[in-house]
């Protein structure tokens, strides 16, 4: 778990431009959308994906 966690931190910290730009909401919320379609997500991680993605992009925290 520590493995992927750092792992995970590195590759966040190198999409920080991305994420500060004004199109990343809407962006994401595509992105997002197109994922839960095609990955037939059920209630409880759809929920789970919109409680993580308002601090996906800077400034939406």
């Amino acid at each position: 778990m520590d493995r992927i966690t750092t792992g995970l931190l590195a590759a966040l910290a190198g999409t920080e431009r991305t994420r500060a730009v004004p199109s990343c909401g809407p962006r994401l919320a595509v992105a997002a959308g197109w994922s839960a379609y095609t990955h037939r997500l059920d209630a409880l991680h759809l929920e789970g994906l919109g409680r993580a993605l308002p601090s996906v992009c800077a400034g939406s925290r």
